[in-house]
């Protein structure tokens, strides 16, 4: 398969779900449909669905959730753990180690990133709803808020000034 139609794939608006010796299959990226499609390597590309660009998405509560979604779309693409740690520019064995049940090592967020882009995914923070806890703290702390903005102040000046410094 060439890379170049993969890549004109993707620019045409399909995400990618699986890569064959001489196709591409393709899903609609508006999370209400869905077509998928195969489309023969140096084939016309068409025009992707854009009503509503809702594109579809995965919604991940803890790092289990993540780490099943994730290994399941490497499976699905046919790639090795050395094929995505080479495509994120991992060591050797890293992504084994946070890939299996009960891991025994934990990405950083940055790696964590990398992973997903590997897989042909972003991550994107969405605003959600708060936990009632966070809600409970949220209403027990209003009457803090002048000194807080006093002190988020004072923390932002200095790390304007150290990265004034950096430079």
């Amino acid at each position: 398969m060439d890379p170049n139609f993969l890549k004109d794939v993707q620019a045409g608006g399909w995400p990618i779900e699986r890569v064959n010796p001489d196709s591409v299959v393709v899903g609609c990226p508006n999370a209400v449909c869905s077509v998928k499609v195969r489309l023969k390597g140096g084939s016309k590309i068409p025009s992707a669905c854009a009503n509503g660009k809702q594109l579809r998405h995965q919604v991940v509560t803890v790092f289990d959730d993540a780490r099943v979604f994730l290994r399941g779309r490497r499976e699905e693409l046919r790639l090795t753990i050395r094929d995505v740690e080479s495509i994120s520019g991992m060591a050797d064995d890293f992504l084994a180690k946070f890939e299996k049940k009960n891991p025994s090592k934990y990405p950083n967020v940055q790696t964590f990133v990398e992973w997903a882009q590997s897989l042909g995914y972003q991550v994107v923070l969405t605003p959600a709803e708060f936990s009632p806890l966070a809600l409970r703290v949220l209403a027990e702390t209003r009457h803090l808020m002048t000194a807080r903005d006093q002190m988020t102040s004072q923390h932002r000046a200095r790390r304007k000034a150290s990265d004034a410094q950096a430079l």
